[in-house]
């Protein structure tokens, strides 16, 4: 195991550095890529364990939804109250229905295995989301309901699964118990999941406010908390997914209202949570990858001899986009907005954990059929991460709005913002070298030393003390003070309109933290 996650880590790190350099690509693709190359290579292929539903749903996609719940306004979730439902009873179900007889009518497949193929494609997927937007914007509401659908209709997705295994199992479509099943399901699993979080938020804020508060400790238990509520759900038989999203939303206004409480804590928190999605995130299109090519490698004997899943799968993609495109077109979307809700049901690696729960939770399914879903599902997977690629980043061009920031613009201005810090440091009357090292970190802020620089500085500061406590503290002034000019640089950029508030913001609070690493003690070395 440790071989595994060291191989999928690396990959992680290195597909983090071509997403970087290859801009124009979605980082998802990028991440897929890497892992079927690391299939196809038998060097590394071998060090990987095979695909653990149970393990992938726990460890990964759990603290996921967590934290996405977490990042969403519980106002928005009021507000798309109607949304939600409509994307997570209404939409799958009448998709599920109507499928299910296309498949039945045009394959001749049984209507129990052509509602579970259907079943395991009902989740779509937040993180892909870019692969069909790019770095262009949508509209606030078009973005919020897929948001919401991406977040609670995986739960939806398990529940018409389990309905199809039954009908398979039982030769009948028990259709009352299967929707008390899904009612006592979600609503058990929100009930839960709110109780259960503001529980585990009234200890900690306790504990807080308590002579034995530990940033370390605290931090572990928030991140543990996704994954015991997620774990003690699952075992009293309501929806873990529903469980955690909603655990996660109740932390968003704890989050909000007790943010200054103990600041460094707060802070702590948000940069890992922000290191663990992101890291997260990308292991996901790293195993679909893997997961991928290993399908099509063991299923090599049965998709050759036998195109059905070809055409199922595309079945199953065509008619899911054309509900979902008339679904938001009777949700009074524009027509543009019903276009890109309808590429918007991007699939990923839930899907394809769905699909591989099956050789666990049935018993009455046969190999053959197990590979059609397999295969099938892949192809819709497939279709769905690459056909709104092109279509909508490229021939709609998503014209509606304004683009985002690029780094350019972004280097371009902190060139500027160092530029007038420097001014301010060459007036100073301090000693030489305490202004050249001054210089040295502010340069450093937009990439402008160089080798030879860095390493004449780490062999100075690695030989001696450098600084008497004078000396330090004249440094310390010093910095202080060119941070200083920077954010009025900034302000005075934002308050003229010459930079939008999301950029200045983003470079404003960069200062802060640099000049945090200054006058805190706690963020420094010895």
């Amino acid at each position: 195991m440790l071989n595994s996650i060291f191989i999928l880590l690396v990959t992680v790190a290195i597909s983090n550095v071509f997403e970087k350099n290859f801009q124009k690509i979605p980082g998802s693709y990028i991440n897929i890529t890497l892992g079927i190359i690391l299939v196809i290579f038998p060097m590394t292929n071998k060090f990987i364990l095979g695909f653990n539903a149970e393990l992938f749903m726990l460890i990964i996609i759990a603290p996921l939804l967590f934290f996405e719940g977490q990042n969403t306004s519980n106002h928005v979730v009021r507000v798309e109250l109607k949304s939600i439902i409509g994307t997570v009873l209404f939409l799958p179900i009448v998709t599920m229905v109507v499928l299910s007889v296309v498949l039945h009518w045009k394959f001749s497949l049984i209507l129990p295995l052509a509602a579970m193929i259907v079943a395991v494609n009902i989740p779509t997927d937040a993180t892909a989301l870019s692969a069909v937007i790019g770095n262009k914007n949508i509209s606030s509401r078009l973005n919020n309901t897929l948001k919401m659908e991406s977040l609670f209709n995986d739960a939806t997705g398990i529940v018409l699964l389990q309905a199809a295994i039954l009908w398979l199992s039982a030769g009948k479509l028990l259709v009352i118990e299967n929707s008390e099943h899904f009612v006592v399901s979600a609503v058990g699993g929100a009930l839960f999941g709110g109780t259960a979080a503001f529980i585990i938020i009234i200890i900690r804020q306790i504990w807080i406010r308590s002579d034995i508060n530990v940033i370390s400790s605290q931090l572990l238990v928030y991140l543990l908390t996704p994954i015991i509520i997620y774990v003690v759900a699952e075992h009293i038989h309501i929806s873990g997914i529903i469980a955690v999203v909603t655990a996660g939303l109740v932390h968003n206004s704890e989050a909000k209202r007790s943010r200054f409480s103990v600041p460094r804590q707060f802070h702590v928190s948000m940069q890992y949570i922000n290191f663990i999605s992101e890291i997260l995130s990308n292991f996901v299109f790293v195993i679909l990858g893997v997961t991928l090519c290993r399908i099509f490698l063991d299923q090599r004997n049965y998709a050759l001899h036998n195109f059905n899943w070809l055409w199922v799968g595309i079945s199953v993609y065509l008619v899911s986009l054309i509900a979902r495109f008339f679904y938001a077109l009777l949700s009074k979307y524009n027509g543009f907005d019903a276009i890109v809700f309808a590429f918007g049901g991007v699939h990923g690696a839930v899907t394809l954990s769905l699909t591989f729960s099956l050789l666990s939770e049935s018993t009455s399914i046969v190999q053959s059929n197990y590979a059609l879903i397999l295969l099938s599902t892949t192809v819709v997977i497939i279709l769905s991460m690459t056909v709104p690629a092109i279509v909508v980043r490229y021939i709609l061009k998503l014209n509606d709005g304004e683009q985002k920031f690029d780094e350019d613009t972004k280097q371009k201005i902190k060139k500027n913002m160092v530029h007038q810090a420097l001014l301010v440091v060459e007036e100073m009357k301090i000693e030489t070298y305490v202004k050249g090292r001054v210089k040295y970190d502010l340069l450093d802020q937009i990439s402008q030393t160089t080798l030879l620089d860095f390493v004449k500085e780490w062999r100075n500061q690695s030989r001696k003390m450098l600084f008497e406590k004078a000396e330090i503290k004249q440094e310390k002034q010093a910095l202080m003070l060119a941070f200083k000019a920077e954010r009025e640089y900034i302000k005075l950029l934002i308050h003229s309109k010459t930079i939008s508030d999301e950029l200045g913001y983003e470079i404003y609070g960069e200062i802060l933290l640099s000049e945090s690493l200054v006058i805190d003690p706690d963020n420094q070395f010895s």
